[in-house]
Formats: C-alpha cells, sequence, structure tokens
C-alpha cells in the first residue's frame, strides 16, 4: 500500500484489517468477502504481494496481444431473429465470441430446429471474426455439424497480412488522329481532272483520219 502523504506513515494490510474488524462491531470479517456468479471470491482490498506468482493473461482465439481475454455474451432469446439482432449488438459493443443456447422447443434458448434456423439467428455474423459456442444439450453434434457447414459457406475477409490494396493502374490517353483539313473550292474555277496537275493543260484532241 502507498502512502497519500510522505508525513503519513505508509500503513499495511493487517492495520487496515484490524480497522476493519473494528468497524464491524462484531460482525466476521468473513460477510465484507463477496462472491460472484461462479463462485469466486471478491476480497474487500487487494494489495501487492511479492510472494504471489504474477497471473499472465492467455493468448486470445484471433492471437491479438491488445486484446488477450475473451469476452463471450450469452443469447438464448426464443425467436431466431431477435436473437440475431442481440448477437449484433453484443459484438458493436465489445464482445469477442458468442455463446448460443439452442432449444427447439423455445423454452429456455433459441428456438433452433434445422439448419436453416440456425442460420436466420447467426445472419451476418462473420464466423471467422466472432467465434460461436453452442450450448445445445443433446443436439450437441448436430448443432456443431450444421454451424460447420454455415461456416464453410460464409464468405471469408480479407487477411490483413496477405491482402493489400493494389494502387490504381493509369489511365492512357488515346491520341485521336488528326483531320486533313479540307481544301476549299475558289468560285470560277474547276476541280482539276484526276492524272493531271492543276497547271498541265488540257490535251486537244483533231480530227479524226479515215
Amino acid at each position: 500500500m502507498k502512502s497519500l502523504s510522505p508525513d503519513f506513515p505508509v500503513p499495511s494490510l493487517a492495520d487496515w484489517r484490524a480497522l476493519a474488524e473494528k468497524g464491524l462491531k462484531g460482525a466476521p470479517f468473513e460477510t465484507l468477502i463477496g462472491r460472484t456468479a461462479d463462485g469466486l471470491a471478491i476480497q474487500p482490498l487487494y494489495a501487492a504481494d511479492p510472494d504471489r506468482a504474477v497471473l499472465r493473461a492467455r493468448p486470445g482465439l484471433s492471437g491479438d496481444r491488445d486484446r488477450p481475454w475473451d469476452l463471450r455474451t450469452l443469447i438464448d432469446h426464443p425467436e431466431p431473429a431477435r436473437a440475431n439482432a442481440l448477437a449484433h449488438d453484443a459484438l458493436t459493443k465489445g464482445a469477442a465470441s458468442l455463446l448460443l443456447r439452442l432449444d427447439p422447443a423455445g423454452e429456455a434458448g433459441v428456438t433452433v430446429g434445422s439448419q436453416d434456423d440456425l442460420a436466420r439467428a447467426l445472419d451476418g455474423v462473420l464466423l471467422d471474426l466472432a467465434p460461436v459456442a453452442l450450448d445445445a444439450g443433446f443436439m450437441g453434434a448436430e448443432g456443431a455439424n450444421w454451424l460447420a457447414v454455415l461456416a464453410k459457406a460464409r464468405p471469408r475477409p480479407p487477411s490483413p497480412s496477405i491482402w493489400t490494396p493494389c494502387p490504381p493502374s493509369p489511365v492512357k490517353r488515346q491520341r485521336r488522329p488528326r483531320r486533313r483539313p479540307r481544301q476549299r473550292r475558289r468560285p470560277g474555277r474547276r476541280p482539276p481532272r484526276r492524272g493531271l496537275s492543276p497547271r498541265q493543260p488540257v490535251p486537244r484532241l483533231g480530227p479524226l483520219r479515215a
């Protein structure tokens, strides 16, 4: 524990516990310990302990070092369309994977009795980026087969390490052929005949002889 001011001594965990037990007025110290839904104990105060081993974060499913922990959201709405909307909302707000609870009767999970029902519940979910786990009970093997078929049929997003955008190729402009200017005719002047230059006089033919 760190002191807030250099004028005060640094309290120890035993000193804090003694004051806490005094404030409890005879109640046991264990009443300050909370419990999670999984039964894990939550201590009222944590202090640095050099004797304890450091808890290292396990590598995530995607291998992202900045996000090693998996944040999984339970989806159990009975309607597949509503369950799909809840899945997209959870992934948008930070969830990394989904736990889909299946129940053909629709009493304790999503009403899924076929591969088409599962496809409606996972419509638009990128299975390569957001892994999906199934809580299907006796339908576990059949549900896993449906999920595998859907995963193979979904288009895979491009890998950022392989896919790189190609720069647009420059467009070459084609030059149009130049047109020759038309010669204007002068008034009162006949166009030259073929095979004769305009300056060459036209030969005159004499009378025909028998």
